[in-house]
């Protein structure tokens, strides 16, 4: 009576651990096959709405994506192997189910530890992947000739993203400020009317003293998209009220100042950290399928021990 409650119990457990690996086989490989499946995730325990577009969140998470299909495989292929050792009752292939379940606790409790020991490891990566976004990608914001009112990039593109992340968490670039040197070099080097896609522009000046660029579109861009004499983009100037979108030129503490590079009037931390605290929030995910997967192998590895007991002491009888 006690083998065969233990084999249903095993059997029962067997079938638990292969609805999970199916699942997480499925994740994976959705993962692999597109970003949005792994922003869409994300979205349930971060709001990742500001950092869309600053990195190619795909490149950074096929090590993960990769870990769950295999993972998935290799869970799906011993589960069928298990069942079937279940049902003959046959002896080697329970040890070697059991053997099996042992070997991916040890990984997956090894990739639990290495995680809960570095969790940072890997913020260097992911800085240069936002820099090079940054410079592939950035565009001025702009300020209307009448009222000072801002105008942002275009609505869901890079740097749109890039502007909104950098205005709400009150961040400058991907390190620190300074990464603007390189970026707005590179922007420099295309010109008012490429980077504008407008037919024509004019140098201007406008209250403060600021050299801005009036495009054919009737918007005003500073200098920190223009010039080299600005250091830094207006995104990265303080605000009177932070963490916000700002609505006119007016809401900033000191935009000339700011371009100047003046410390004072730049939010000179980089926007990388705001970025990892969403990674790592992707990677509890991880940890927690690889700690369920380790409390359902411990079940089924001490299940397999007791039913092999069982047949050991009925053969001595």
């Amino acid at each position: 009576m006690a083998k065969a409650l233990s084999k249903i119990l095993l059997f029962v457990f067997n079938v638990i651990y292969f609805a999970a690996a199916v699942a997480v086989l499925v994740i994976g490989a959705m993962s692999l096959a597109g970003e949005t499946v792994i922003l869409d995730m994300l979205d349930l325990i971060h709001d990742t709405s500001l950092v869309v577009g600053v990195l190619d969140w795909k490149e950074l998470t096929v090590p993960a994506s990769v870990y769950l299909v295999t993972l998935g495989s290799l869970a799906v292929l011993l589960s069928i192997i298990g069942a079937f050792g279940i049902f003959k009752d046959h002896k080697f292939i329970l040890i070697f189910f059991g053997f099996s379940k042992l070997c991916i606790i040890l990984f997956n409790l090894a990739l639990i530890m290495y995680n809960a020991i570095v969790p940072f490891h890997g913020q260097g990566h992911v800085t240069s992947l936002m820099k090079e976004n940054l410079e592939k990608n950035f565009q001025p914001i702009g300020f209307s000739v009448e009222g000072g009112s801002v105008v942002m990039p275009t609505v869901n593109s890079s740097a749109w993203h890039w502007a909104k992340m950098e205005f709400e968490q009150a961040c400058c670039a991907a390190e620190n400020s300074t990464d603007y040197g390189t970026v707005l070099s590179i922007w420099n080097d295309k010109g008012i009317v490429e980077a504008d896609n407008s037919s024509s522009s004019t140098e201007t000046e406008d209250t403060t003293g600021s050299s801005v660029a009036v495009n054919s579109t009737g918007a005003v861009a500073w200098s920190s998209g223009w010039t080299q004499d600005a250091n830094v983009s207006a995104t990265c100037c303080m605000q009177v009220t932070q963490y916000a979108v700002p609505g006119t030129a007016a809401e900033f503490v000191n935009m000339t100042g700011c371009l100047a590079s003046t410390t004072s009037y730049v939010n000179y931390r980089g926007c990388s950290d705001y970025v990892m605290s969403i990674i790592l929030a992707y990677r509890q995910v991880y940890l927690i399928v690889a700690a369920s997967f380790v409390a359902l192998e411990i079940i089924l590895i001490a299940l397999i021990a007791r039913v092999s007991d069982r047949n050991r002491s009925v053969g001595s009888v």
